[in-house]
């Protein structure tokens, strides 16, 4: 009798550890998705902030604005695990107050797969808006005929305009 019962119990102990390692299998994975989400996420803020940075500075066009934000998913996306692509796009808006940054990027499966369970693609945005106006400072020296006094002295004339 206790023979049945120990040779019942390992019956069922096989018949389950599949299932269990797909779920715990599955779990992980899963766990990985919700942090490669957060890792896309901050290079979304990273590189929204950084293409608003562009828009301060004059004649950005949505080209510009692009270009910002593929350096910024270059240089912090080459951390991620996988080696999978990014997919990196952005938005400028009409009044040049908003950039816009839509990242995504297929999520590695490492045991779903294996069941046949696919993840799919991770999709982040970020929006930054751009507040108030940055100040416009420039300097200029005196005159001409005191760069010599540069040289000779180690002195400037020179006065700083900022403009808000």
């Amino acid at each position: 009798m206790l023979f049945r019962s120990r040779a019942s119990t390992a019956v069922q102990f096989a018949l389950a550890l599949p299932v269990l390692a797909a779920m715990v299998g599955v779990g992980v994975d899963y766990a990985g998705a919700l942090q490669l989400k957060a890792k896309l996420q901050t290079i979304a803020d990273s590189a929204a902030l950084g293409a608003a940075r562009e828009v301060r500075l004059g004649n950005t066009t949505g080209t510009t604005v692009q270009a910002a934000v593929d350096r910024s998913v270059a240089a912090l996306g080459s951390a991620l695990p996988g080696g999978l692509p990014i997919d990196a796009t952005s938005a400028l808006a009409a009044d040049r107050s908003t950039v816009r940054v839509d990242l995504s990027r297929q999520a590695n499966s490492n045991f779903a797969r294996l069941i046949g369970v696919s993840i799919g693609r991770i999709s982040v945005t970020a929006t930054a808006r751009l507040m108030g106006g940055a100040p416009l400072c420039f300097m200029a020296l005196r005159s001409e005929e005191h760069t010599s006094e540069l040289q000779s002295h180690s002195f400037i004339s020179y006065a700083v305009f900022c403009l808000k």
